[in-house]
């Protein structure tokens, strides 16, 4: 039988008008670690085979070696599409991988053909009946797969697998190689396993890194540390016991399936943005904290990008707080390491500590 192959398939890094490709995440050793992103997380690019007149690029038409060959009956296992015409699958000494895939998957002959079925737009234009014909696709014109960013990986252990390596390797948009890849014209390159075993040692790394500092933040910090820390990843609104603040902890770390809040990767990347916030200034945690919380309860409520402030309607400067989150944030902050109990009446940390408090929100 035919030896089986596994391809990487690894998107092209370009830079990003958004600036993700400047996204890092950073060590604990200090290094950094790009990464490469280009387009907004969860976005999955559709391939399919390219068509060519009434030909799509398949490569299915290659002479290969028929693992057939000369073989009895006895050593065969073919399916009921073949089985009958045993004797053409036998005296080749070379068939086309078409044939070949045909019948390990047992499809009748002519099922994956390269033939297109589907008319062209200007034959559609100019003889409308022509587009009764777009319903009646070939196996190989439905055939799609979708690429993410990162490395993706393929197999010719399976009938859709060995499909999926045919197009990869005929479509005009992945370079078959990494050094022959032009950034204005591919999206995605066939890698060296190497090199995707270093893309997949850096996922890794991140999840090693990760696992370390929820283990950090568990040994070394008190449960209502832990309780904002899930708040500000949106991981439990109001009460929580101390099992499920833990759960959700550890599950965003830990699931390795992409669910709405990102990929396990980016997951992880959200969390230690916070973990290492808190190793410099446990108090611009707490901030965050209360902001979130200000948005669970509604006491802000953001409409348009823009925060407000709804017991502060009619206050220039404190109803349309605006858009940027890290302003308000850095005006909190000011706000809290000015507090004086004393004088509590312009301080704007008190006020929100104490509508807060109101609502029943946990504070310090």
């Amino acid at each position: 039988m035919i030896k089986g192959q596994k391809i990487y398939v690894v998107h092209v890094p370009r830079t990003s008008a958004q600036g993700r490709h400047t996204y890092e995440y950073k060590r604990d050793d200090g290094t950094t670690i790009s990464m490469g992103r280009t387009r907004s997380k969860g976005i999955s690019i559709p391939f399919s085979f390219v068509r060519n007149g009434n030909q799509l690029l398949t490569g299915l038409d290659e002479l290969v070696d028929n693992p057939y060959y000369e073989l009895s009956k006895d050593q065969l296992n073919l399916g009921s599409n073949w089985f009958s015409n045993i004797d053409n699958v036998t005296s080749q000494k070379q068939i086309t991988l078409q044939m070949l895939y045909e019948i390990m998957d047992d499809m009748a002959a002519g099922t994956y053909t390269s033939t297109s079925n589907t008319p062209l737009m200007s034959q559609i234009m100019n003889d409308v009946k022509t587009a009764d014909r777009l319903t009646n696709q070939s196996e190989l014109e439905q055939f799609k797969i979708w690429l993410q960013e990162g490395t993706n990986v393929f197999s010719s252990d399976t009938s859709r697998g060995r499909l999926a390596i045919q197009l990869l390797k005929n479509h005009p948009k992945i370079a078959t190689d990494k050094t022959l890849v032009n950034e204005n014209i591919h999206e995605f390159y066939i890698a060296e396993e190497e090199e995707a075993i270093k893309e997949a040692n850096k996922k890794i790394d991140i999840v090693m890194d990760g696992l370390t500092k929820l283990g950090l933040l568990f040994s070394n910090y008190d449960m209502f540390t832990r309780y904002q820390l899930s708040v500000i990843l949106d991981l439990v609104t109001g009460e929580a016991s101390d099992s499920l603040v833990e759960m959700s902890l550890k599950n965003h770390i830990w699931e390795q399936r992409k669910v709405a809040k990102g990929t396990q990767e980016e997951r992880i990347i959200q969390y230690m943005e916070q973990y290492d916030l808190l190793l410099r200034d446990k108090d611009k945690i707490y901030i965050r904290y209360l902001i979130q919380q200000a948005i669970n309860t509604g006491v802000f409520y953001i409409t348009g990008g823009k925060h407000f402030w709804r017991s502060q309607k009619g206050i220039e400067n404190l109803y349309n707080l605006g858009t940027s989150k890290t302003k308000i944030e850095n005006m909190l902050y000011q706000e809290m390491e000015a507090y004086d109990p004393d004088l509590t009446d312009d301080n704007v940390y008190y006020k929100l500590l104490n509508e807060l408090k109101q609502k029943g929100i946990k504070c310090r």
